[in-house]
């Protein structure tokens, strides 16, 4: 099992939020309020987050990204310490899509990215 590189350090609290999933499916009725059911047992939501790195931190991330070994280019699930309501813990996380770059200084990166959290 990948875990989130020790070269890279935590993400900013800077843009960090938790969204907890919709386990829950709305039927609109023709007359009445709406029924609601519940879709899902599984508890899950999706993390955002900033890494501000150095240049070298940002080869590693990249480096780490795509390894098979690693995130696997985002297919992958991985480790990481995560920091949510109920408070800092280790869960299962994958990419739901490549993260977003962009240069701040000549030796300076900013990451964006956007994870699915697994509570299992």
């Amino acid at each position: 099992m990948a875990t989130w590189p020790a070269t890279v350090p935590a993400p900013s609290l800077e843009g960090y939020g938790y969204n907890p999933a919709d386990i829950t499916a709305r039927t609109e009725m023709s007359a009445g309020l709406p029924r609601v059911r519940r879709k899902s047992v599984a508890k899950f939501g999706q993390l955002q987050f900033n890494l501000k790195l150095n240049s070298a931190q940002a080869a590693a991330f990249e480096s780490w990204f795509y390894d098979e070994a690693g995130a696997n280019g985002g297919a992958a699930w991985f480790e990481m310490l995560v920091k949510l309501p109920a408070g800092t813990v280790t869960k299962m996380c994958r990419f739901v899509r490549p993260y977003e770059s962009q240069l701040l200084t000549p030796d300076r990166w900013q990451f964006s990215a956007v994870i699915e959290v697994s509570y299992a």
